[in-house]
């Protein structure tokens, strides 16, 4: 089963850069470019996603403030 990934990141070419890499190591990679679409994002797959990669500044709602609206999830079968 492959590891899917949020990466957050409003700068296209890192974030294509960043993509581009983890594909390489058979990831799979949801790509969000605003704390907005970040969340939406998570809403429609949060099922899949094993791991966020978070800008802290970024259009339409910072960082921080996507991660206080991520519900924690538990990590007790690990």
């Amino acid at each position: 089963m492959k590891t899917t990934l949020l990466l957050v990141e409003d700068e296209e070419g890192l974030a294509d850069s960043l993509q581009t890499e983890f594909e390489l190591e058979n990831m799979v990679v949801i790509w969000a470019k605003d704390g907005i679409e970040a969340l939406n994002k998570f809403h429609e797959n949060e099922a899949q996603i094993s791991l966020i990669i978070l800008d802290w500044m970024l259009p339409r709602l910072d960082g921080f403030s996507v991660l206080r609206r991520i519900p924690a999830r538990s990590q007790s079968s690990c």
